[in-house]
């Protein structure tokens, strides 16, 4: 089997070497991105991603319209009529009382607040992937 595809949409050059890091540990392939509409652009396309790992602020992207969660919105919305949905993981520094809720309203599937250790993002992610990857193959 072919090792999951993650696309990762994060404008933090540190939190960008984190994941890509981490990914590596894993043994996941990883795609970053700085920007929503380049994570859109990516998806639109046959890229095969297993996962969207989506930061919420997006502060640093020229994308100053689009947060992560108008980008969630917009990939939904692309989805809309076809049979694909691409799991989407906001990966955030938000743990305010409503933001796993506010993120899960934008379309994301799940919420993953930062600081976390490996073995958390793991099991975070890791039922989301077998999911796509049952579904793919």
């Amino acid at each position: 089997m072919n090792k999951p595809l993650i696309l990762a949409v994060e404008d933090h050059p540190i939190e960008q070497r984190v994941l890509s890091m981490l990914c590596d540990h894993l043994d996941l392939n990883v795609k970053i991105v700085s920007s929503g509409s380049e994570a859109i652009a990516l998806l639109s396309g046959q890229h095969g991603f297993s996962l969207v790992l989506m930061d919420w602020s997006l502060s640093l992207s020229n994308d100053k319209a689009m947060d992560g969660l108008e980008c969630a919105r917009r990939i939904r919305r692309m989805e809309q009529g076809t049979c694909r949905h691409v799991p989407i993981v906001a990966v955030t520094a938000r743990a305010m009382l409503g933001d796993r809720n506010r993120c899960l309203d934008s379309g994301m599937d799940d919420y993953l607040s930062k600081p976390f250790t490996c073995e958390q993002f793991l099991n975070k992610i890791s039922p989301w992937i077998s999911k796509q990857q049952r579904m793919i193959g």
